[in-house]
């Protein structure tokens, strides 16, 4: 683990302000407004460096205003500030979000201007209908009717996922969180271990190293046939800890957070003896992982990795029910889940709403040095799944694994 914890600098500041305010420029623009709020993302800490719950207005000329909701996101700024540590924006303002964007751009004079807007045309998870507010927007409307607003989320969110040298310095230290997570898990898991305490333990290490996690913080499931995958029940149900049995699969999908900057990790444990199936679906998970490595590099399009991934999946006669790979910080592109549902052995259950699905594949998405990209290969057959995976990093040379444990299945006991 490294010695020293790693954290973004006024230099990196000025770096995303720099390349927010050239998108602009090129895009015909004279202001972005970044909605961060409790989306995934929390777009505003990309510009301020802050967990606001709130919303930063960037104008390409003149100081950014970060607007927040509540007194306590400013004051806790007061006692770094005095020891001397800037803030990223100094203008921040307490209030309304609706009307802190009609008052920011009026005092701009952007009321008849071109304004992009990061936060409606999401594809993150649960995030497909976007994050503004209904009230919040029909106030912005209102305040400002000359304004030409332009959704921009998925155009500047491709700008995002390049990273610097500090945002993969970071990148590095999240990815070491989650080899400690891995492991706490696997040293908690046991025949007889509660569920309770393998989720304390995963959630320690993380928060132990100094980092935090995102919603859904820790997906944990438990059997010898557990195809579901989000909050275990208990989260919000209660009730008595499952105890983990001989025989089973111990699974998770945890999200290590460092400087705003997400990573994930998918652990697999096999209990005793959990059956040739179970095996064999661990093998072919990590055919898959082998093929994304093989193929991921600049110049490389998402449909050619999603289909050197998919291969080993369909070859072995499995389907699968999330995503092989996706981008992260932000998470907008993915390769889809659901492939060969039609082999899930509860799919006459699921009654699906009429027109919806998930987004399109973008096939033609091109990968570039310093994208952050997440592996994910999950293989199904009947009621048996295997998840592993972990970070890469897109280089000159091609992938660079970023994880090393979690991206294999485990054997305990």
């Amino acid at each position: 683990m490294s010695e020293k914890f790693p954290f973004l600098s006024l230099r990196e500041r000025d770096r995303r302000w720099a390349l927010a305010r050239s998108f602009l420029a090129d895009n015909d623009l004279e202001c972005m407004i970044m909605f961060g709020m409790k989306g995934r993302e929390r777009f505003d800490g990309y510009l301020a460096n802050e967990c606001g719950d709130g919303v930063v207005v960037l104008p390409r000329e003149g100081d950014p205003v970060h607007l927040v909701w509540t007194p306590t996101r400013a004051l806790r700024r007061i006692v770094k500030e005095d020891e001397g540590i800037e803030s990223w924006i100094s203008d921040i303002r307490v209030g309304s979000y609706g009307k802190g964007v009609v008052e920011v751009a009026k005092e701009r004079g952007l009321e008849k201007k071109r304004i992009g807007t990061v936060g409606f045309n999401l594809n993150g998870p649960a995030e497909g209908d976007g994050i503004i507010p209904y009230n919040l927007w029909i106030e912005v409307l209102e305040g400002l009717p000359g304004v030409e607003f332009v959704d921009v989320s998925l155009a500047f969110g491709k700008k995002m996922l390049v990273k610097s040298d500090e945002e993969q310095a970071v990148i590095r230290f999240a990815c070491e969180i989650g080899e400690k997570a891995c492991q706490a898990m696997f040293d908690a898991t046991q025949v007889g271990a509660s569920e309770y305490d393998i989720y304390a333990d995963v959630m320690r290490a993380i928060h132990a190293h100094g980092a935090v996690s995102v919603e859904p913080n820790l997906i944990l499931a438990l059997g010898p046939n557990e195809i579901g995958w989000g909050h275990p029940l208990w989260n919000y149900s209660g009730g008595p800890p499952t105890l983990v049995k001989s025989g089973e699969m111990v699974q998770a999908e945890i999200f290590p957070v460092y400087c705003g900057i997400e990573t994930q990790v998918q652990m697999s444990i096999g209990v005793g003896a959990i059956g040739d199936t179970n095996r064999e679906l661990g093998d072919v998970a990590r055919k898959s992982y082998e093929a994304g490595l093989a193929t991921l590099r600049p110049g490389a399009t998402l449909g050619e990795l999603c289909d050197a991934m998919s291969k080993p999946i369909m070859d072995a006669e499995c389907y699968t029910v999330t995503p092989l790979n996706h981008s992260l910080a932000p998470l907008f592109w993915t390769s889809g889940g659901g492939q060969r549902s039609d082999r899930m052995t509860s799919r006459d259950r699921i009654k699906i709403i009429e027109g919806s699905g998930p987004p399109p594949l973008d096939g033609e998405f091109k990968f570039e040095e310093g994208m952050i990209w997440q592996f994910e290969p999950n293989a199904c057959r009947g009621d048996h799944r295997v998840n592993i995976g972990g970070n890469v990093l897109v280089t000159a040379a091609g992938a660079e694994e970023l994880n090393d444990m979690p991206t294999r299945m485990h054997l305990k006991n």
